[in-house]
């Protein structure tokens, strides 16, 4: 255990370590640590309620190859009273079903079987069963009981029936189980369990244990797919001889990629072999589906027809699903997928002759271009042939708003080259700009700009380049050309123009401008929907941070969602959507109640638009308390290589304020540092969250009292910004550290009355309870925060009444005791100053003293039972309520209960 600790210390603590040490030390702790047996919780419970209730005779795990059924058997026998239970345990092969009594033949020793009968063999056996301690239960374990020989099941089947053992037995689902095992398997009182796939966290669950730290999301989300929740083939996947050279350690988590010696390990050439042994016609099933998945069937059938995918079916190598009057090709297993790729990759000829083949069947059939643009444009550029422009164009498009810049690139240029116009121009530049080439994408519209030919050409050119200007390189100046180019034609045909131009100020600081701008563009009939939408949805964010967020929430709702036609139209109009939609929950700090879901881990990934939601999403952990999880979202958010976006500055400096937290100080301010790097006059609006970040590390590392300039340098700038949403959170981070001032508390009584909403409410509670010492304030701001689910803050302000309790020995000291425990457990373990607690020294007797008296022991009691006089333990206990801050027996117990908590917690690794 000592070395696979060491190993783990290594892996976590030395980030920077080479990749290939990394890959070393990993793969030695795979060896060293074994695999897990992980995420089965109920399915044991209902095993040993099967081998252990009196009612029942035994249990049957069923599921297929490698779903962990043996697994599960032996955590389930694990778990029985040593003492009170022999286990005879039995393996069932395909060599052993081959012979009479083949599996239990070892259970008869040394005796030689020669001349006995069939029955007489039975009655050894179940001797032999028989022969265990008065008292204790006999389990009869068998593996793959379906491969029981004929007699083997009769001796099986009577020592359940006549009550010699509780049968516990694994079967393969599929196979055909002997007929007196089949009879016990319905017997109502054997319980039977079905293994299924394991779900995805358990799979994650399983990889971060095995790993010896958490595993990034979406390599976590690969992994299941291609073991399709399968234990056996997840550990083929990852202990295959040079599968570890696919894991990388990056901010702390694991990423894996499918490298080509991955595909090479076990798995992969036994579908190869697999494959080899199919007829020629089953193979190029396996290939078409292997680069189409999922393919329509109609268009299968037009290529192969029926009888070779009745054919492949009955191999199975596809398998078909029906949903909503369509019916789609899949491979059986996503890991055929991954080797026929692989192997076409060194085929360029056969796998244009393929795409062709798959394009051909499409037009043939006239599918819609439309419906498949972008499936349908990458099969006719890789197979070669001719491409037809405005297909391509298509197909650039939804390349570009499922953010697959580089196939966007591609078919773009394919488009152009094909004699396409504008439309073409536009994606290049746009997917050039968000694969971090903007030069490239500013020289694309520079070389089209002689040949545009009307307005809405050159405002679309317009609208592209303000947005490489702005978001790439950072160009705060960008707003006004488009703003000159939006003015000078009518407003119907400017498009997003105007909206666009005010957003940019916004962004750069100039926000009494951007207030203006967009509340005139929001109301204008002139505008498109479009236009109108950024216009809404950015005043919405404005007048958010200037304190009108409760009257915001109001109209969240009616902000547009995203639909595929607008990712591929115009992504920027769905980010500021985002922006509109998050920000005033944010402010508001409601964010907690309407927690961003997770994406799906196919869900399409834009910066623009996924960066404030995954912001948002780590913000709001953060609030609740699960710092772990705030940590690890923006972590996955970096994972995701786009730390060019707007939001990047603000996402380092969340991990920052999360790291700073939970006690990691070097991290805490490597980000804070990232986050000062990246940040650029185009990401201004952000400042806010920044520097509260920039508190809390501050406080976090050297004090409350290091946060203070910080903070008040804050408050002074949302002051003249007019921000004074925000200025409730700076008010609140000086609350939590300690050091509002008596003008931060009339601030905070003007801004409740200004300012709708219950989070100023508990604000202003917090700080005045602090100001006065008056518990009763902040009992009142805990509950505030707790309702809005700011569990972190409500631990924060209960803490700090329990301060002013203990300092005065007030009556109840441990009721908020108990309060303060039960809000940490259902925390991180974080480090802020109001959570920083000094646990007092009991000498070894004061403290059997004060367990014993938290117990509802007496004096005498105590006393007799320690060999003191009554007023030696009397004298002793006063001493002890001095030093823990209590006044009265009654409340010992929930004091200790809170300190003995905060030491295992300040303990742990």
């Amino acid at each position: 255990m000592w070395i696979l600790l060491c190993l783990r210390f290594l892996l976590l603590s030395t980030p920077s370590l080479p990749c290939r040490a990394q890959v070393a030390l990993l793969a030695l702790s795979l060896v060293v640590r074994g695999w897990p047996f992980t995420g089965r919780t109920a399915e044991v419970a209902d095993a040993l309620a099967g081998l252990t209730r009196t009612d029942m005779r035994g249990v049957f795990i069923g599921g297929p190859a490698g779903i962990g059924k043996t697994c599960l058997l032996k955590a389930a026998l694990a778990r029985l009273a040593a003492d009170q239970t022999r286990i005879v345990r039995v393996y069932a092969t395909a060599a052993t079903s081959a012979s009479s009594f083949g599996a239990v033949r070892p259970l008869t020793g040394q005796r030689p079987l020669t001349g006995l009968d069939p029955a007489e063999i039975i009655e050894l056996l179940l001797a032999r069963l028989r022969d265990g301690d008065l008292g204790s239960a006999t389990v009869l374990a068998i593996d793959d009981v379906h491969l029981l020989d004929r007699f083997s099941a009769s001796f099986a089947y009577r020592a359940v029936v006549e009550g010699a053992a509780i049968l516990a037995a694994t079967y393969r689902t599929g196979e055909e189980l002997p007929d007196l095992v089949g009879k016990l398997r319905h017997d109502d009182a054997v319980a039977v369990i079905r293994l299924g796939a394991l779900a995805p966290t358990a799979t994650a669950a399983v990889l971060t244990e095995v790993l010896g730290g958490p595993v990034q999301s979406r390599s976590a989300s690969d992994l299941h797919r291609l073991a399709q929740g399968n234990p056996l083939l997840l550990r083929e996947i990852v202990d295959s001889a040079d599968g570890r050279a696919g894991f990388e350690l990056r901010f702390g988590l694991w990423c894996w990629s499918p490298t080509a010696a991955v595909l090479e390990a076990g798995p992969a050439r036994q579908i190869e072999a697999r494959l080899a042994g199919l007829p020629a016609r089953v193979r190029e099933v396996a290939a078409l589906v292997a680069l189409s998945e999922p393919l329509e069937l109609p268009i299968l059938l037009q290529i192969v027809g029926s009888d070779t995918v009745e054919l492949a079916t009955r191999d199975r190598v596809i398998r078909t699903v029906a949903l909503n009057n369509r019916t789609d090709v899949y491979l059986e297993h996503p890991l055929y997928g991954e080797v026929i790729r692989l192997r076409l990759d060194g085929d360029g000829v056969q796998t244009n002759r393929l795409y062709g083949t798959l394009a051909n069947a499409v037009e043939d059939l006239r599918f819609g271009v439309s419906s498949d643009a972008l499936r349908t444009a990458t099969w006719r550029l890789r197979s070669g042939t001719p491409p037809d422009p405005d297909l391509m164009v298509a197909g650039a498009r939804a390349a570009y708003g499922r953010y697959e810049v580089p196939l966007a690139i591609e078919l773009a240029k394919a488009a152009i080259a094909g004699g396409a116009g504008f439309d073409a121009v536009e994606v290049l530049a746009a997917s050039h700009a968000v694969s971090e080439d903007p030069i490239r994408a500013l020289e694309v519209l520079a070389e089209a700009r002689p040949g545009l030919t009307n307005n809405d050409e050159r405002i679309r050119a317009a609208q592209t380049e303000a947005v490489v200007r702005f978001t790439r390189l950072y160009q705060s100046s960008a707003d006004d050309a488009l703003r000159q180019e939006g003015l000078s034609v009518p407003r119907s045909e400017s498009r997003v123009a105007l909206p666009m131009a005010a957003a940019m100020l916004f962004w750069t600081g100039r926000v009494k401008r951007a207030v203006a701008d967009t509340s005139l563009l929001a109301e204008s009939d002139a505008l498109s929907p479009a236009a109108r939408s950024i216009a809404t949805a950015m005043a919405l964010a404005m007048k958010a941070y200037m304190g009108a967020g409760e009257d915001c929430l109001e109209h969240v709702a009616s902000l547009p969602t995203p639909t595929d036609a607008d990712w591929q139209e115009l992504p920027y109009a769905q980010a500021a959507g985002a922006f509109g939609r998050w920000v005033p929950t944010l402010v508001t700090a409601t964010v907690v109640r309407k927690l961003p879901d997770a994406p799906s881990a196919n869900a399409l990934y834009f910066p623009l638009h996924d960066g404030i939601v995954t912001l948002s999403r780590a913000m709001a952990h953060r609030m609740a308390g699960r710092v772990q999880d705030a940590r690890r979202t923006c972590v996955e958010m970096r994972l995701n290589g786009d730390t060019g976006s707007i939001y990047a500055s603000a996402c380092m400096a969340e991990q920052a304020q999360s790291t700073a937290l939970l006690g990691l100080a070097e991290e805490a301010a490597e980000a804070l540092a990232d986050a000062d790097r990246r940040h650029q006059p185009t990401m201004n609006a952000m400042y806010p969250w920044i520097e509260l970040a920039r508190s809390q590390v501050a406080a976090s590392r050297d004090g409350a009292q290091a946060a203070f300039p910080i903070i008040d340098t804050l408050l002074a700038r949302l002051r003249s910004d007019g921000f004074t949403g925000l200025e409730i959170h700076a008010l609140l981070a000086s609350a939590r550290f300690g050091l509002a001032e008596d003008g931060d508390i009339e601030r905070l009584a003007e801004l409740r009355e200004k300012i709708p909403g219950s989070f100023p409410v508990a604000v202003h509670e917090h700080a005045l309870g602090l100001s006065t010492s008056d518990t009763t304030h902040l009992l009142r701001a805990a509950s505030i925060y707790q309702a809005l689910g700011l569990d972190l803050h409500a631990a924060e302000a209960t803490s700090q009444a329990l301060a002013i309790s203990r300092m005065r020995r007030s009556a109840g000291t441990g009721d908020l005791a108990n309060r303060v425990a039960s809000m940490l457990e259902h925390c991180d373990t974080v480090r802020t100053p109001a959570l920083t607690f000094t646990i007092p020294r009991l000498t070894p007797f004061q403290t059997d003293v004060a367990t014993l008296a938290a117990a509802g022991q007496k004096t005498p009691v105590i006393a007799g039972s320690l060999g003191y006089t009554n007023r030696h333990i009397e004298n002793t206990l006063y001493d002890i309520y001095r030093a823990l801050g209590v006044s009265r027996r009654s409340d010992l117990a929930g004091v200790l209960h809170l300190f003995d908590l905060v030491a295992s917690l300040e303990s742990y690794p």
